[in-house]
Formats: C-alpha cells, structure tokens, sequence
C-alpha cells in the first residue's frame, strides 16, 4: 500500500529526520498500525503489505516481529521542520463506547 502514513514513516527517509524522536514515533505508529491488524489478519492484501515493508525497512524488520501493541490514543510529536523550525504536536482520538 505505497502512500500509507505506515509505508511512508518507515521507507521515506524524510520523516527520520522530521520527528525529533524518529524511533519513538515509528515504533508508536507500528503498535497503532498492529493494534488495528487483528480484524483483516487473514486477507492477502495485509500479508503482501507486511513482507514488502520488511523488505524495505530496516526497522520494521526489526520491530514487527516483537508484537508490541499500542492503544494510546493521545499522541505527542516533537518535529523539526525544515522552514518552521521545531514544532510540538499533539493529538487525541476519541471513540464511543457503544
């Protein structure tokens, strides 16, 4: 799936030097992305995107196979902007509880 946020953090060597803190964050992102996994696990599709992402990544290669999950749904990000300067982030996700 080129053009994920997912694909992009971890091939796209712009965003290593965007975020202050490149680990922290890709490894927040990789627990979110596999938090979500669970529901399509038996569709090719996600299998295919998981073996190209090892291929093309270091980290992921590394990270995925560690199965850490992360639920949080608040999410702090210190970047550096190339024209902006620093830049503190902050987001939330809020879901009902139907």
């Amino acid at each position: 799936m080129p053009g994920t946020f997912i694909s992009e953090m971890f091939t796209d060597n712009k965003y290593k030097q965007l975020f202050v803190d490149w680990n922290l964050h890709a490894k927040g992102l990789l627990g979110r992305f596999r938090s979500t996994c669970g529901q399509y696990i038996e569709d090719s599709w996600l299998a295919q995107f998981i073996d190209d992402l090892n291929m093309q990544s270091t980290e992921f290669n590394l990270w995925w196979p560690l199965h850490e999950i992360q639920s949080n749904s608040e999410v702090y990000k210190q970047l550096n902007h190339p024209i902006a300067g620093y830049i503190l982030a902050h987001s939330s996700e809020f879901r009902a509880l139907c």
